[in-house]
């Protein structure tokens, strides 16, 4: 059934993929079937179309880094539990980057890029939000606090998800490593989280992608800070029974604490992704 899930979504984005580039085609032969000549109107229409050729190659370039991305997750989380899967692409236990360590890194890039459009303009909903913010602090925290709140509405189908993979990973006995998330975490819950703290930024940040790149780079630094300088690494290497057994954020430290280096690469991505869309809005 996951496979059959995997490869319907597969097929769905080498169709999307092959629709974009019928466009692509249609939207170049158009550019070379324009007159030379110097008529005002019809070069502002080349340059309109230019500027939508630009748009459309960003849209495509996403979405053929989400469709190589979502074709290795499932052919690597299918692959990696037979012995035919090379063992150095999968995920490392203590220290070093693989394939699949890799892989989720860019699985978090690939779900912070949205529209070029909704990524670069502000909705109304989010100018009225801006004006109504600007009346007392108590404002601005029931504002975020609502949006935050929304975020975790929206975040739904991946609560049920994650609950659902970890009831039937229990009751199936399934071979799991608690060194990865930890006994109870999973990935959906760590997407849920990142949302979750990224919706609190997207109020103050609003479309400055230098905020985002800042902050994200700032906590990024912060975090292997930590793992670093203030002896963090062990502490998240400690894999003692005991102390897992009576601890519910002991045992799931793995999957809570990376949710701090997720987030910096969250925001690193959306902030660099805005400013793809303001440059192409500013031509």
């Amino acid at each position: 059934m996951f496979l059959a899930f995997n490869l319907l979504l597969l097929y769905l984005r080498v169709k999307s993929k092959s629709k974009d580039q019928n466009n692509l085609k249609q939207l170049t032969e158009s550019l070379f079937n324009a007159n030379n000549g110097d008529d005002e109107a019809k070069q502002i229409e080349l340059d309109n179309q230019i500027d939508r050729l630009n748009e459309r190659i960003v849209e495509v370039s996403v979405k053929t880094c989400r469709l190589w991305t979502y074709a290795a997750t499932a052919i690597s989380i299918l692959g990696v539990d037979f012995r035919i899967y090379p063992r150095h692409l999968a995920k490392t236990e203590r220290f070093g980057i693989s394939f699949m360590d890799v892989g989720v890194g860019l699985f978090i890039m690939c779900h912070s890029m949205k529209v070029i459009r909704s990524a670069s303009k502000p909705t109304t909903a989010s100018a009225s939000e801006s004006e109504a913010s600007t009346t007392t602090n108590n404002k601005h925290i029931l504002n975020m606090t609502l949006r935050m709140m929304q975020s975790l509405k929206n975040s739904l189908p991946l609560i049920i998800l994650g609950l659902g993979r970890l009831v039937s990973v229990k009751a199936s006995k399934y071979v799991e490593h608690e060194s990865e998330y930890g006994v109870h975490w999973n990935f959906f819950f760590t997407i849920v989280v990142i949302k979750f703290l990224a919706s609190g930024f997207e109020y103050y940040f609003e479309r400055n992608s230098l905020r985002y790149t800042i902050t994200g780079l700032v906590v990024s630094f912060y975090y292997q800070y930590l793992l670093v300088a203030k002896n963090f690494t062990g502490f998240l290497l400690d894999n003692d029974a005991q102390k897992r057994a009576t601890s519910l954020l002991y045992a799931n430290k793995e999957g809570l604490f990376s949710c701090l280096g997720y987030l910096g690469i969250y925001l690193i991505s959306h902030g660099l992704y805005i400013q793809i869309g303001n440059i192409l809005n500013e031509k």
